[in-house]
């Protein structure tokens, strides 16, 4: 554990729940795992998903990762390496969050049939906010597509041929960081529609502000739609103060509209929490 998580209240939480699952299920036999997928973009709150699955005493976690048991580059090792992991955990419930392989997810689907699909989505400005602010050259993978390019790894391996289309239109020099970041966030978030997922029913598309705007029906539902029982120190840790937390930067405004067409119809396929009174 690194020395800022022994200092952070919450991660001390999180890997002392590691560890008590670890003590509790190691001399239990493999039992029926379902195995539950988290896609999506980077920075759309899917770390924050994770995190809560960690409390949960019914699931084993596999974070993303440059290398560990189910991950290599932040990609899945291969779908024998995940089938391998379920059908060996102790735990009814086994996480993963294979971001990078988001555009996979119908080949996820037909290999993990009776697993359990979530997508997660969040404002495209606080997105783009959040991924210039995390990541070296952040950019870059989508310039290449706009400029029709190659050597944009797996951002450019999920582009459909009308998303590269479309994208084409926007070479403009004058575009900024900012453009750019959110014609990321359209470009990956089109998959779900490109793919029909929401007529799957066993995916839900959720979205990031309702969550944090409402953690207890959030997870009241989610953990309904999963199979997992209530437990409310899964999301005593959530808070809303990341919504808008940096000021946007001025956008093209064909970029702009482009990716608020996207939000509004994502919003009407959205998963809608438990309104609790």
């Amino acid at each position: 554990m690194r020395l800022t998580a022994l200092l952070d209240k919450e991660k001390q939480a999180k890997y002392l729940s590691i560890i008590k699952k670890k003590i509790t299920h190691s001399t239990t036999q493999p039992v029926p795992t379902v195995p539950v997928f988290v896609f999506g973009q980077q920075r759309s709150g899917t770390s924050m998903l994770m995190f809560s699955f960690h409390f949960h005493p019914d699931t084993e976690v596999f974070d993303e990762s440059s290398n560990n048991k189910a991950f290599l580059g932040h990609r899945i090792r291969s779908f024998k390496a995940i089938e391998e992991l379920v059908r060996h955990s102790r735990f009814p419930f086994a996480c993963f969050k294979p971001l990078a392989d988001s555009h996979l997810i119908r080949e996820f689907i037909l290999q993990s049939p009776e697993g359990r699909f979530i997508w997660m989505y969040r404002d495209f400005r606080d997105v783009a906010n959040s991924y210039l602010r995390r990541f070296t050259n952040p950019t870059r993978a989508i310039r290449i597509v706009c400029n029709n390019h190659t050597g944009g790894g797996w951002f450019q391996e999920g582009i459909s041929m009308e998303t590269a289309e479309e994208l084409r239109r926007f070479t403009s020099p004058g575009l900024s960081e900012f453009d750019f970041a959110c014609l990321a966030w359209w470009a990956r978030n089109r998959i779900f529609l490109e793919n029909d997922l929401h007529s799957q029913p066993n995916i839900v598309l959720l979205k990031y502000e309702d969550i944090v705007s409402n953690p207890e029906g959030s997870f009241s539902s989610l953990f309904r739609f999963v199979g997992l029982q209530p437990f409310e120190k899964c999301y005593k840790h959530i808070h809303r103060k990341s919504i808008a937390k940096n000021r946007y930067e001025g956008i093209t405004p064909a970029v702009r509209e482009l990716c608020e067409d996207l939000l509004k119809r994502l919003d009407l396929l959205r998963y809608q929490p438990d309104v609790l009174r």
